[in-house]
């Protein structure tokens, strides 16, 4: 017999998790972990975060690059609006990627199982633009993501000496969402 149980995380979001009964304190803090390791990432503040600091040393971008690693989904999309889902051939080390536009991907996208959060990156062609041409392409993206079922998306912009993190949803108000 299967016991429901209520697991709050974050005070936001409360998930309803079916445990067998016997299930030992292990096998619980297992089962929590592989579900939503995302969910115990913390949020990013919009800003831009240096790869090195002044001191020579690992700089806050390395915070983004660690919550980036516990995404489910990873995508980059240019100004061109094609996203690069990570396919594509190597020769000698360099990936050649394989670009779609987002209704190629969305039934893809949508299809997929874990999706806690998705991390997009913007390359350097739409960091390049006016404020107001980065916005218009932030608003699209965080809509798209939504829209196939992503709970928690996190848009980064390129940089050369470290990343901008342009939204993350989980750092948003309660009423933005």
């Amino acid at each position: 017999m299967l016991k429901p149980m209520i697991i709050r995380q974050r005070v936001r979001r409360v998930s309803l998790l079916v445990v067998p009964r016997g299930t030992s304190l292990l096998g619980l803090m297992l089962m929590l972990l592989f579900q939503g390791a995302a969910l115990f990432a913390e949020p990013l503040a919009p800003g831009f975060y240096p790869v090195i600091s002044e001191d020579g040393t690992s700089g806050a971008g390395m915070r983004v690059f660690e919550a980036e690693r516990k995404a489910d989904r990873v995508l980059n999309v240019d100004f061109a609006r094609d996203f690069d889902l990570g396919l594509g051939k190597v020769e000698n080390g360099i990936r050649f990627p394989v670009r779609y536009k987002f209704d190629e991907i969305k039934d893809f996208l949508s299809a997929e199982r874990h999706k806690e959060f998705v991390v997009v990156r913007f390359d350097k062609s739409i960091m390049w633009n006016e404020k107001v041409v980065v916005q218009d392409r932030l608003s699209e993206v965080v809509s798209q993501m939504k829209g196939v079922g992503y709970k928690r998306v996190v848009v980064l912009g390129a940089h050369a000496s470290g990343v901008h993190v342009l939204i993350d949803t989980d750092s948003e108000p309660r009423g933005k969402r």
